[in-house]
């Protein structure tokens, strides 16, 4: 790890964590590059005042009107989902809001939290309905894929309407997690803009954002803000009373326990958080270099153009199912036969016209 990679965790620790002691930082305009590629300028608005004092006033007043500009988009993106719960409760649709502004009410301030998309789930057997609600309030289709139903309204909200939690690969695995969200009886709820949203239980919600990774690392890249939002997630499930034999359970159940194991470690050696929980240092460095490395959904990493794009790409995810065999080995036998199988198909991805 390089010195401003390290200093970036350190900044994210103090600011997530409450750590008492200040980061030092050498070269701010470095720390705000880096901190722009993992999806969590915002955060460093929290910093303590005496840790930007040598900073440049022009990078200060950038990362302070960043972070005005989205703590607002914040504000109207809960206000957005509040209508979306309101309207699908109304039609009797069951639903529950994923990831994003799912973590985001766990971060210390909810609105430094960088916004996303918005990821809803609703049951296949209200997914065609649930789309035709959306239609209907303005939103258009983009792209359709074997996961989810991806949506904008053209003034800047992008929805990902999702018939399947997540996808994985090993027919196992994959049967597992349905049968898990099939099981719910109680979900639980979590307020925004003034109305109370319907969210995983916390057993579930963290086997998601385990799920979500091991995704993210065969297939794209992933930033820290990956690890603050399962930091954020598990501290607060922890403080009320998370099963943790439960959940480690089902996290051995969709083959994703090594890499809960992995977040773990990078959270403990490099976030400073002390969870009380299993880690694996190889598994967790090997994890946390490939995100320093790509960035927010492989932000840093230059694919270029036509063939040599397509030749980059697949090589790379070749190389990333033997690289992280250890987190996952069915996963990574499975991904590359399941990847042909839909391309030859033409099932992953149907852009809408």
């Amino acid at each position: 790890m390089t010195k401003p990679e390290r200093e970036l965790c350190d900044c994210l620790s103090c600011v997530l964590m409450g750590k008492p002691s200040v980061p030092r930082v050498d070269d701010f305009g470095a720390l705000l590059g880096m901190a722009r590629h993992h999806a969590v300028t915002p955060l460093l608005a929290d910093l303590p005042p005496q840790c930007l004092a040598g900073a440049d006033r022009r990078l200060r007043l950038q990362v302070a009107s960043l972070s005005i500009l989205l703590e607002e988009k914040a504000r109207q993106t809960n206000r957005i989902i509040a209508r979306m719960a309101r309207m699908l409760e109304a039609e009797g649709i069951g639903y529950y809001l994923l990831k994003g502004q799912n973590c985001a009410v766990r971060y210390p301030h909810p609105e430094r939290r960088q916004i996303g998309d918005i990821d809803l789930y609703v049951s296949p057997c209200h997914f065609e309905r649930a789309a035709a609600l959306f239609l209907e309030e303005g939103f258009r289709e983009t792209e359709s894929t074997m996961l989810h139903l991806s949506m904008t309204d053209g003034r800047g909200t992008e929805l990902e309407l999702h018939h399947d939690l997540q996808r994985l690969q090993w027919p196992g695995h994959d049967a597992a997690l349905r049968r898990m969200c099939d099981a719910v009886q109680c979900a639980e709820t979590i307020e925004l803009d003034g109305q109370m949203v319907r969210v995983l239980p916390a057993e579930l919600d963290i086997v998601v954002l385990c799920v979500h990774t091991m995704s993210h690392l065969y297939c794209a890249g992933l930033g820290l803000r990956h690890v603050c939002d399962y930091l954020m997630r598990m501290r607060e499930a922890l403080t009320e009373g998370l099963d943790i034999r439960r959940t480690e359970e089902m996290l051995k159940e969709v083959g994703a326990y090594n890499v809960y194991r992995a977040l773990n470690h990078i959270c403990n050696a490099h976030l400073h958080a002390s969870l009380p929980l299993p880690a694996s240092r190889r598994c967790g460095e090997r994890v946390l270099a490939w995100m320093l490395r790509s960035g927010n959904f492989g932000h840093n990493v230059e694919l270029g153009t036509g063939k040599v794009r397509f030749l980059r790409y697949y090589g790379r995810f070749l190389w990333h199912c033997v690289a992280f065999f250890s987190l996952s080995p069915l996963e990574s036998v499975a991904w590359p036969v399941m990847k042909l199988k839909r391309a030859v198909r033409n099932e992953a991805h149907r852009k809408t016209k």
